[in-house]
């Protein structure tokens, strides 16, 4: 089957005309110029040639050709169009048994495969010319090209800006390779998250949560849809950090590290320790190896004054450090109106007292209040003056 067999004539007179014979059938006719004639058959049977002569006709003896290998197999396709990610049965049939069979698309093996029943089927996912082949010991005899025809739009690309998700962060997500216009569904795993519709080849949205995310586009005709993004939530980080008067310390090691003062970045402070300056709430930035940044508890550093002011004869503020209540001893150089104020390093008054005269004897209960560096402000009518009370 598909093959071919070259007839000769010879012992021909010059010119001639012949007339060529399948069984009683006239297959061709030749006019030969010298004395030998071909002709290509591609049919089993009794073949003869005959010379048309004027006075006799001379006819060759019979050359019986006869056929050999299986019949051409029948190839037929579930459907003559393919979606990106659909998929194609060809069903190779009148197949002898056992066959082993080559299934092409267009020049390239795809497969190879030994059946043992008069039918065999292939799925195939991309389009092109499917053709199969029986390799027989003797021939090879192959089927009619079955043409499959890609339609609707290619699979969407889905990318992200970020794969790890910041606490109170957002992500952008771009599909890309967009047919135009056309209408989005966003996915968060199988639940829909948006519907969109794309007036160019990209689209974007904005998200907050993790979870594997796709893109599929609502074409009439086909439903295709992006490979996987997966977006990871960061674990949060705590930055904590305390205070000996001027010196702030983080209480654990970080190598990206900013400190900030009121809120703003301080150059060069880049370090685990910082030596606070000026008066106001100091913080610690830190930015994590994905890029996310966590900003510690805030500390108020104030100033401790040294210095009393010229009315004040004697302070002693004592014990200091104190496990329970610290007494506050003062003489003026005449009597004064006093206000007396207790502060923590947050700024949170814990304690206020007005008071007039010249020797003051204040006792002040701390056993109720945290350990921790909590500061005393003395107001009086000639000045002020802060000092530190230490809670242990």
């Amino acid at each position: 089957v598909n093959g071919s067999i070259i007839l000769t004539a010879s012992n021909l007179p010059v010119p001639s005309t012949l007339t060529w014979y399948h069984g009683t059938n006239i297959v061709a006719t030749t006019i030969a110029s010298a004395s030998t004639a071909t002709l290509d058959v591609t049919q089993p049977g009794d073949y003869s040639v005959v010379i048309n002569d004027a006075l006799c006709l001379a006819s060759s003896s019979i050359v019986s050709i006869v056929r050999v290998g299986p019949d051409n197999p029948i190839l037929s396709a579930s459907d003559s169009v393919i979606c990106v990610n659909g998929s194609i049965h060809l069903i190779a049939s009148n197949l002898p048994v056992p066959s082993t069979l080559s299934w092409y698309n267009g020049a390239t093996i795809v497969a190879t495969t030994t059946v043992s029943a008069t039918t065999s089927p292939l799925i195939v996912t991309e389009p092109g010319n499917y053709s199969v082949v029986i390799n027989d010991t003797l021939c090879a005899p192959t089927s009619s090209v079955v043409s499959i025809v890609r339609i609707g739009p290619d699979n969407p690309i889905l990318s992200a800006n970020n794969l790890v998700l910041c606490p109170n962060d957002s992500i952008i997500l771009t599909a890309s390779n967009l047919a135009v216009p056309s209408l989005l569904n966003w996915y968060n795993g199988t639940s829909i998250i948006a519907l969109t519709a794309a007036t160019s080849t990209t689209e974007t949205i904005t998200v907050t949560e993790p979870g594997n995310y796709t893109v599929s586009i609502l074409d009439p005709l086909c439903l295709t849809t992006s490979a996987i993004v997966t977006i990871v939530a960061e674990s949060p980080l705590l930055p904590l950090i305390a205070s000996n008067y001027d010196s702030l310390y983080a209480l654990s090691s970080c190598s990206a590290c900013q400190w900030l003062y009121q809120g703003q970045p301080i150059a060069g402070a880049t370090g685990t320790y910082h030596i606070a300056t000026e008066e106001g709430f100091y913080s610690l930035q830190v930015t994590s190896p994905n890029g996310c940044q966590y900003t510690s508890n805030k500390v108020n550093f104030i100033k401790v004054a040294s210095k009393l002011p010229a009315s004040v004869r004697r302070f002693l503020l004592s014990p200091n450090p104190t496990e329970r209540s610290i007494l506050l001893e003062m003489e003026l150089e005449k009597a004064e109106h006093i206000n007396v104020s207790l502060n923590d390093t947050n700024q949170r008054q814990i304690f206020a007292k007005t008071l007039d005269g010249q020797k003051i004897a204040l006792p002040i209960d701390l056993s109720n209040l945290p350990v921790g560096t909590y500061f005393l402000t003395v107001q009086t009518e000639s000045g002020s003056f802060v000092r530190k009370v230490v809670k242990k």
